[in-house]
């Protein structure tokens, strides 16, 4: 019982599609367009318009105000200009950096073979230099670390709390 009943589903959903299929053939020949698209009309000279000039806005609101200063948190003190200028000077070295890299992407879409091998040898030891850096960093902060520790005895505790429990 439940094959045929399986079995004439299966030819009902074909038969479905068939004449689905048909009847979308069918539509698309007997689907003449008798719409004519409306031809503008020429302008009136009686009828003046007047001319407006296009006027591009320039990038960000210039009339508005600019962000207003940060409200300082409680309990916190502002970044000192030490920091500020620390940050300034990653971002320009991180522009910096990300120049030469497109400049160097550009110039191997445009390089030939062996010029490509070279831009891909300069690519590898910019990479393996950032590498290096990074374990310097990570190494001096470990240091730096083992030295907050030895001078901050009553941190112990915590740091070690901090460290057995799981994340």
């Amino acid at each position: 019982m439940r094959a045929n009943e399986h079995n004439f589903r299966r030819a009902f959903w074909i038969a479905a599609v068939v004449l689905m299929a048909g009847l979308g053939v069918q539509a698309q020949e007997t689907n003449e367009t008798t719409e004519v698209m409306p031809t503008p009309l020429p302008p009136d000279p009686a009828v003046e318009t007047p001319q407006v000039p296009v006027v591009i806005p320039p990038h960000g609101k210039p009339d508005q105000p600019g962000r207003p200063p940060r409200a300082s948190v409680p309990g916190r003190s502002d970044p000192s200009e030490a920091l500020k200028d620390l940050v300034r000077e990653f971002q320009v070295a991180r522009q910096a950096f990300l120049e030469d890299q497109k400049e160097l992407l550009q110039d191997i879409r445009d390089a030939n073979a062996q010029q490509r091998a070279m831009i891909r040898m300069q690519l590898k030891d910019n990479l393996k230099a950032w590498l290096q850096e990074q374990k310097s960093q990570i190494q001096e902060l470990r240091e730096q670390a083992k030295q907050i520790r030895n001078n901050v005895p009553s941190l112990d505790p915590v740091i070690k709390a901090a460290t057995d429990e799981p994340r």
